[in-house]
């Protein structure tokens, strides 16, 4: 006898996005590819199997682009739909005292404004991921709350 098949579900991959944001609030974005086209998105790289989502997030930053995080806060965790597969996005709010990257992994770079965020042409992962940041620094805020008596 024959089984019907059952229907495919799409593999499901998890994918690790930094949002490195430095004082006020610029964000760093960055192009894979050297395309004028080619979208804007934050820095990220697969989460291999077994490894710790913010070592390897640190890692990636430190050698894709020489930042060294120290702070990795996360943001909610979303699945986007690629067609083939869903990824499963990962994002960390990390904020650096750096105004150099050096761009080892990717074709360009750039800091920009939160607010001038919208005038680039990110990819959707991207932009879910810039509705889930904090109003203002947590990292900052952090600071405010200890300094209160």
């Amino acid at each position: 006898t024959v089984k019907p098949r059952e229907p495919s579900t799409p593999p499901n991959l998890d994918e690790l996005r930094a949002l490195l944001g430095r004082p006020p609030r610029a964000f760093l974005i960055v192009r894979r590819h050297d395309a004028n086209d080619a979208p804007w998105e934050f820095p990220s790289v697969r989460l291999p199997p077994r490894a710790a989502a913010e070592d390897a997030l640190r890692r990636h930053c430190q050698s894709a682009l020489g930042v060294i995080v120290d702070d990795a806060i996360p943001l909610p965790a979303f699945d986007y739909s690629h067609g083939t597969h869903v990824v499963t996005y990962l994002c960390y709010y990390c904020p650096v005292d750096c105004d150099h990257v050096l761009p080892l992994e990717y074709a360009a770079v750039r800091w920009v404004d939160q607010n001038q965020l919208a005038a680039y042409v990110i990819d959707a992962p991207g932009r879910t991921a810039i509705q889930h940041l904090p109003a203002s620094d947590p990292k900052i805020q952090m600071r405010r709350n200890r300094s209160r008596p």
